[in-house]
């Protein structure tokens, strides 16, 4: 189960577990006060699976601005997600795996 999930913690979005969408151990645990300090440049380029992943659930805009270059310095600014129950924050999975 670890290398399924990711553990976001930190940060205005609090506690959440998600699915990572793959198998693998990097970025399990990611502190979001932390990864907030990143450089938009650096987080595309070490961190696109979170990145993306925080994009999808609505918690930053996405570095890559229609119509601009990359931004590459400055920080990711993250929102305050909408509440929701624990179970809206993991998709289920399926009987056969």
């Amino acid at each position: 189960m670890v290398g399924f999930t990711r553990v976001y913690y930190g940060g205005p979005a609090g506690f959440m577990v998600v699915w990572k969408g793959g198998f693998g151990f990097g970025d399990t645990l990611v502190n979001l006060a932390e990864f907030s300090t990143i450089p938009p440049a650096e987080a595309v380029k070490k961190h696109p699976g979170v990145l993306f992943q925080l994009e999808e659930m609505g918690l930053i805009d996405s570095p890559l601005e229609a119509g601009n270059k990359r931004r590459s310095h400055g920080q990711l600014n993250l929102r305050q997600p909408i509440k929701t129950s624990p179970s809206d924050k993991m998709a289920p999975v399926p009987a056969n795996h």
